[in-house]
């Protein structure tokens, strides 16, 4: 009772000061008010960034561009970064995957060294605040990203990023059909629950916009191969009838009509993890590609994070662009 009084005190006192006023206002907004835990004596001399899930039902790589937000800030404030994904994230299998319970780490390598985080002298929990800071720092509008963005998040990719053992064999195996001589044209259709058109998310890109696009860049451009990444059985099924071999296509991918993938359940098993590897999968060969039309999403988005992680970009690239659903439509409603 004596600390809230002493509180109510110094407010009172406060009260005229403009400066601390707004920032007891704006307490969970401000990023320039960091709380440093003391919760042992481990990795002194540092202050622990520990980025954990968002724990609000994102896909895979929504989270992944959350976290991307956040290592630039641990960067530009000299903390030691350690990522974290567990329960509310949603790719995390209860049982674990090769032993490991940290859902960052079913695919990659840990950013950092960091050892008996929960022990550190100096601890500090990322929150949205911090990834949402940084996407305003940037300009970037929701699904709306800049190129300042996609080339500082690219080098932060670049630096922090890499797949582990498993995953790295994987990936190497699975994009064989792109080690070719020929030129590969990307493409990333987001269907399923886009179809249903959510508040703030994009407006649907139609089936027939990507494929005049793209018979006009193979025009152009003369690209031999297409490789196609999408959640969506029929646009899967329309694009292997129009283009037959041509068409690079992952065909174990798990895919649905009008709802989300990352929501689905399966029998197969470890389900939610190979979700996960299967996205990562499909960024990964889009970013191999020389050219990519896409419209707006988070997985297009990656592809060419990735390719700017390795100082690449891609010859020619296309955003097909809609716009953005503003009807107040949540998705737990529709769901």
């Amino acid at each position: 009772m004596i600390d809230q009084l002493h509180y109510l005190w110094k407010c009172y006192c406060k009260r005229k000061d403009d400066k601390f006023v707004n920032n007891i206002m704006n307490w969970e907004e401000n990023t320039n008010l960091l709380e440093i835990n003391h919760l042992g004596e481990e990795n002194e001399g540092m202050i622990v960034f520990l980025i954990r899930e968002q724990g609000s039902n994102w896909g895979f790589f929504a989270e992944f561009r959350a976290m991307l937000g956040k290592l630039y800030f641990a960067e530009n404030l000299g903390m030691v970064p350690y990522v974290e994904w567990k329960e509310n994230f949603l790719y995390y299998q209860k049982e674990g995957i090769r032993g490991e319970e940290n859902a960052f780490l079913y695919y990659f390598e840990p950013v950092s060294n960091i050892q008996n985080v929960d022990k550190s002298k100096n601890l500090l929990y990322a929150e949205y605040k911090h990834s949402h800071y940084i996407e305003e720092v940037f300009n970037n509008k929701k699904y709306i990203t800049t190129d300042r963005f996609i080339n500082e998040m690219g080098k932060i990719l670049g630096k922090y990023i890499k797949f582990n053992e498993f995953t790295r064999n994987y990936l190497n195996d699975e994009c064989k059909p792109l080690d070719v001589k020929s030129k590969i044209l990307g493409v990333h259709f987001r269907g399923t629950d886009f179809k249903r058109g959510y508040n703030d998310h994009p407006i649907k890109v139609n089936i027939q916009q990507v494929k005049e696009k793209v018979t006009e860049f193979i025009n152009l451009h003369n690209y031999e191969k297409i490789f196609l990444a999408t959640d969506d059985k029929d646009a899967a099924q329309n694009f292997m009838e129009e283009w037959g071999d041509r068409l690079i296509i992952f065909n174990d991918t798990y895919r649905g009509t009008d709802q989300s993938v990352a929501f689905s359940v399966s029998d197969r098993d470890d389900h939610k993890y190979l979700l996960g590897l299967e996205v990562i999968r499909d960024v990964y060969a889009l970013s191999l590609c020389h050219g990519l039309i896409c419209g707006y999403s988070q997985v297009g988005l990656a592809a060419r994070l990735f390719k700017r992680s390795r100082n690449e970009v891609f010859e020619n690239f296309y955003l097909i662009d809609n716009g953005i659903n503003k009807n107040g439509k949540r998705m737990l409603e529709v769901e």
